[in-house]
């Protein structure tokens, strides 16, 4: 690994945030999240917009690193290649099945 003397720093001095970043990029990685999205949306599609963005930048509110969806996607309107009113219509038109779907597919199994 290129920076494993780096990482291996961090696994040492803060395991726990570490361990909750890996967890956080598995748990929420695009890819995961839009195979989420293809097998519980019933009227809804993808197509330059993507539910993972979606996800990304609702997170970004819950989380406050942003005060609004508008200003999550003001940050990051290099990469969305959509209008705001696209944008706001996707997210006004999300599926309870498709939120319910991200929801399970988050939770933890109990053991």
């Amino acid at each position: 690994m290129i920076f494993g003397e780096v990482f291996e720093r961090f696994v040492t001095s803060c395991p726990a945030c570490v361990m909750y970043r890996a967890l956080m990029e598995y748990m929420f990685a695009p890819a995961k999240i839009d195979g989420v999205f293809q097998r519980a949306a019933e009227k809804q599609y993808q197509r330059e917009l993507l539910f993972s963005t979606l996800v990304d930048l609702i997170s970004q509110v819950v989380t406050r690193s942003s005060k609004s969806v508008h200003a999550a996607y003001v940050k990051a309107r290099a990469q969305i290649c959509v209008s705001v009113r696209a944008l706001y219509d996707k997210l006004n038109h999300v599926e309870p099945g498709t939120s319910r779907a991200l929801v399970q597919h988050q939770q933890f199994p109990v053991t």
